[in-house]
């Protein structure tokens, strides 16, 4: 039986991916190949996602309104500015791409 495929039945028995691969033996040089195919097995198993994955934008609806708002009163106005005028915690990169977006 491949060493892959140890895993794999280990995997399928209730064990966690990272005892299983202690448990076949698996050098640190290997683990990498053998959690590949873990990870394929555990990404077989689960649902698939549904709807927008990874983190949401910080500026919607109404802080998306009042950023423009802020830019029309005030064209020059600086990140910082925006940033310290709506009160927002955020990097100041996050305000550039949301003025990216907003054209």
């Amino acid at each position: 039986m491949d060493v892959r495929d140890r895993i794999v039945a280990a995997c399928d028995a209730g064990l966690e991916s990272r005892i299983a691969i202690r448990l076949s033996g698996v050098t640190h040089r290997r683990r990498g190949y053998a959690g590949c195919c873990n990870v394929a097995v555990n990404q077989a198993t689960r649902p698939p996602l549904t709807g927008r994955c990874g983190r949401k934008p910080f500026c919607v609806g109404p802080l998306r309104q009042r950023l423009e708002t802020l830019l029309t009163a005030q064209p020059d106005v600086t990140l910082a500015g925006l940033r310290d005028r709506t009160g927002v915690p955020c990097l100041l990169a996050a305000i550039g791409k949301t003025l990216h977006r907003l054209g």
